[in-house]
């Protein structure tokens, strides 16, 4: 557990030089999946955890993720457009549109939503990536993350530049 940690410790303080900034923040999504809980029935299904890229813009280095293992699941990419599709993903990445209607108290989908445009997390999302000082941070809104049913570990608040509660 504690080369998770470290593993996590370091992409928080990774320069975005060290590699291009879409490979960085798919390897910080990445790493989030480890460190959030979705609802007991969803944890113990296993399968497929769903990553939803939500826009008109693919996200190629999101694909580099495409099977790689989180407890009992496996990441599945997928890319969509239509917000019909969302209850499907147990994650969505919103990747150039994004609608806070969509992240409505109303929609109690045990989603964890992810995105780097600014003040996501003000208008309802729960991770938002920013680039700060030319390194990649991220910002949580706790508050959210309850109300959609997911619970995000401690030791990733912690690392987390802001906390919405």
């Amino acid at each position: 557990m504690g080369i998770v940690i470290s593993l996590g410790v370091s992409l928080v303080s990774a320069p975005v030089q060290a590699e291009s900034e879409s490979q960085l923040k798919a390897a910080f999504i990445y790493n989030f999946t480890k460190y959030v809980l979705w609802p007991s029935d969803v944890e113990q299904a296993g399968g497929d955890l769903r990553l939803c890229v939500f826009g008109s813009k693919p996200n190629e280095a999101l694909a580099g993720i495409q099977g790689r293992p989180v407890r009992a699941f496996h990441i599945d990419v997928q890319h969509i457009r239509s917000e019909k599709q969302l209850p499907a993903c147990h994650i969505v990445f919103f990747n150039d549109k994004f609608d806070p209607k969509l992240l409505d108290a109303d929609y109690q989908t045990p989603v964890l939503s992810i995105s780097d445009q600014r003040n996501f997390v003000e208008q309802g999302g729960v991770i938002e990536l920013y680039q700060q000082n030319r390194r990649i941070r991220f910002d949580v809104n706790l508050k959210q993350a309850k109300d959609t049913n997911i619970q995000i570990s401690a030791k990733l608040l912690q690392l987390a530049g802001k906390v919405v509660k």
